[in-house]
């Protein structure tokens, strides 16, 4: 199965898309670097740009109902997804390990903890949140209203759907740790996304569901938040 069936998109409808997703990413950057509430705030922006907006959108313009997104025809590679899923924890855990003299976790702590209102007290809370809740809104986002949507049988728009959601994933988190991170941490961070989001992609279509993706960026996620536990002196 591919992402390609359903309704083909005019021009329009995916320009709609593209300037919708633009607008998005810009609006979570202001809202986390100039206006910067406390994390329940900026959840709540997340949560009505990345999933409300699109939902609307996607009645109007897209290709499939929204729950299509997550159902799947066929039995889920479970195999394929664990095996990658502990890649991706793996692959956070030894970037950490590679490069945790560069990265000035004291600082980042002392951000959440002053900005966010994210602390010891409640970091597995809001753990549990990025697992199991925004990884899955980050994936509707970029892979299955984007992705889907902007994804069809041409070559140059496929390619073009792959490439633009996965630059756009990439520079999205850009919002979150362009502050933590000196030049080289950023570039090497933004084209690790940038891989990731292809890859994630690529799972999706391969299996007509954004579960896929979902369930590997969660691994990496919980890999994100186990460094997290270490900050807060959490864990060992």
């Amino acid at each position: 199965m591919n992402f390609s069936g359903g309704i083909i998109m005019d021009k329009t409808e995916k320009k709609t898309i593209v300037a919708y997703s633009i607008l998005a990413v810009a609006l979570l950057y202001i809202i986390e670097q100039i206006l910067m509430p406390g994390y329940i705030i900026k959840s709540i922006s997340k949560v009505i740009i990345f999933l409300v907006g699109p939902v609307y959108l996607q009645k109007r313009v897209g290709k499939r109902k929204t729950v299509s997104f997550f159902i799947n025809k066929e039995s889920l590679p479970m195999k394929k997804i664990l095996i990658a899923g502990f890649g991706a924890f793996a692959a956070v855990l030894a970037a950490y390990a590679l490069l945790r003299s560069q990265i000035d976790l004291d600082t980042i702590s002392r951000e959440l903890e002053g900005v966010l209102h994210v602390n010891a007290g409640n970091f597995i809370l809001v753990g549990i949140y990025i697992v199991l809740v925004n990884a899955a809104i980050e994936e509707f986002f970029f892979r299955g209203f984007l992705f889907l949507n902007l994804k069809s049988n041409s070559f140059r728009e496929r390619v073009f759907a792959y490439m633009y959601s996965s630059l756009l994933f990439s520079l999205y988190h850009l919002s979150i740790f362009i502050k933590w991170f000196d030049v080289k941490l950023i570039v090497a961070a933004i084209l690790g996304l940038l891989a990731a989001g292809i890859f994630f992609n690529y799972m999706d279509e391969k299996h007509d569901t954004i579960i896929c993706s979902y369930m590997i960026h969660a691994c990496s996620d919980a890999a994100i938040i186990l460094i997290g536990l270490k900050m807060f002196a959490l864990a060992g």
